[in-house]
Formats: C-alpha cells, sequence, structure tokens
C-alpha cells in the first residue's frame, strides 16, 4: 500500500483517491484493521504488508502525533513493514 494515511486514536486508514481524510468520514476510507481481518483469515502461505504512507492525524490543530505503539498489531502470522517513523 502506497499513498497517504491518516491515524485517528489508534485506528489506522489508508486514503484512496476519493477519500476524505476526516474522522466523521472514514466511511470513505480503507481501515488497516479490516485489512488485518482478511489477511487473518487468507488461508496464504506468506502474507507480507509493505506500508509506504504516513499516519498523521489531519487535524494539526489538536496535536496529535501518531505512535508506533499505537498501531494496531497485524494477526499471528503477517508480516508488515512501515516506511516512515512514528509521528511521519
Amino acid at each position: 500500500l502506497a499513498g497517504h494515511g491518516v491515524q485517528f486514536g489508534n485506528e489506522c486508514y489508508f486514503c484512496p483517491r476519493d477519500a476524505k481524510p476526516f474522522v466523521e468520514d472514514v466511511a470513505t476510507l480503507i481501515s488497516l484493521r479490516d485489512i488485518y481481518r482478511k489477511l487473518d483469515r487468507s488461508l496464504a502461505g506468506v502474507k507480507l504488508v509493505l506500508i509506504d504512507a504516513c499516519r498523521n492525524d489531519p487535524n494539526a490543530a489538536r496535536g496529535i502525533r501518531a505512535a508506533a505503539d499505537d498501531i494496531p498489531q497485524p494477526p499471528r502470522g503477517v508480516g508488515v513493514l512501515l516506511s516512515c517513523s512514528d509521528g511521519e
């Protein structure tokens, strides 16, 4: 997955082209937890997620920054590589 991401609390989302990246419009976003649920049900032998996306809160006025401990943990058997550090 590559592109823009947002994080509201401990929920991470990817923004498709037509996304509205605001907490009140999460139905327009792709949830990382939903991706993990689907991978957990997958019978694939190797499950790897590559994420090249930020995960910031678009409402900078709140001063919330994403932290690695806040992101959902992948299910057992799923490897995840992130391209950015905390708050990027």
